[in-house]
């Protein structure tokens, strides 16, 4: 996989908008990360956006470097800001332009149906899956996140908050505990050599 993740930061982080990492978890500096970030298993892809927040999310889709890249293209490179116009191409303006003068209840129809339309992954008139998610976002930044995205936005940052500190409590603990866990083998294993050892002696006798 280490090719392709390689690929996919080349391609990528000169963008300016993306940073494609890794993170060594066994590395001295690396270890804290990872607990933090809950990495079970390596390798491990994990992503942030703002959305996410610091606890990010687990990427589960394929890990050729056509997967991931997509997966980028489409879902975390920067979109189109609908207020400050940045990031937008001729035809993301137009479509603002399209939808000015709508309003909320308008806009968010619209939104749902192209929500829709992306979780299908259907095409809409020709258009490709990109265009759709394009179209998604910008109505999105019309609109204004919803009351339940608003509240997930907050578990997401409490739950990365307290998992990371609970994290670093049970390291801590058992950096503590570990000597006591050896010194206690050790009489253990000492104990049971002193039994093996006189069960020995008495069959040989």
């Amino acid at each position: 996989m280490k090719p392709a993740w390689d690929k996919l930061a080349e391609s990528h982080n000169n963008a300016g908008s993306i940073l494609i990492a890794d993170v060594d978890c066994t590395s001295e500096g690396g270890k804290g990360v990872c607990a933090e970030q809950g990495v079970r298993g390596y390798p491990t892809i994990k992503y942030f956006t703002e959305d996410t927040g610091m606890a990010g999310e687990d990427y589960k889709g394929g890990r050729t470097f056509e997967d991931l890249d997509a997966f980028v293209r489409e879902h975390l490179a920067k979109y189109c800001d609908p207020k400050t116009k940045e990031f937008c191409d001729e035809k993301e303006l137009a479509y603002i332009q399209k939808q000015d003068g709508k309003d909320i209840s308008k806009l968010s129809a619209e939104l749902e149906r192209l929500r829709g339309l992306a979780a299908g992954a259907v095409k809409d008139d020709g258009n490709s899956k990109a265009w759709i998610l394009k179209r998604i976002k910008i109505l999105e930044g019309l609109v204004g996140p919803s009351l339940l995205q608003r509240l997930q936005k907050m578990w997401s940052k409490a739950y990365f908050r307290t998992t990371a500190t609970m994290t670093r409590w049970l390291m801590s603990l058992a950096d503590a505990i570990e000597p006591t866990l050896v010194a206690g083998a050790r009489t253990i294993n000492g104990w049971w050599s002193s039994v093996t050892n006189m069960v020995k002696g008495k069959t040989e006798l």
